[in-house]
């Protein structure tokens, strides 16, 4: 367990020493990201909001462990390649679950939560045409 946890602060102190010079648009872009899903909070617990969280979590420990058992890969490669592994099922989980309805019933986060699942799914889909582009270029 000491080094798995070793690995993992390794990577992630590599990883975000890389991701430090990426573009002000890329790093503007990974805040909406992480805005939008850190959201996930506010709706749990709600199965879209579970799975969102428990999937950011996973994306972010597979992109430290990697970075830090081979160091000599970009991290925003690491990443493209995390996220396409690990969001395409989140995205199709999201689309399949999303049944926006309008209606006064229940409270503000109860009818705010089918229009998160939304933007969520749109942050999701947007990342991935980046991320499947820069893999293949």
């Amino acid at each position: 367990m000491e080094e798995f946890v070793a690995t993992l602060v390794h990577g992630f102190t590599l990883f975000q020493g890389e991701i430090a010079h990426l573009p002000p648009t890329v790093l503007a872009w990974m805040w909406v990201m992480r805005i939008v899903f850190a959201a996930s909070i506010v709706f749990l617990p709600r199965p879209g909001a579970i799975v969102t969280l428990g999937t950011m979590i996973a994306t972010a420990l597979v992109r430290f462990y990697i970075k830090g058992s081979h160091p000599e890969m970009p991290a925003p490669e690491i990443g493209a390649i995390a996220h396409i592994v690990l969001w395409i099922p989140l995205a199709i989980f999201l689309l399949y679950s999303i049944r926006v309805h309008h209606t006064t019933v229940g409270g503000l986060i109860d009818r705010a939560y089918p229009y998160w699942r939304i933007l969520v799914v749109g942050v999701l889909i947007t990342s991935l045409v980046l991320d499947i582009r820069d893999v293949l270029t």
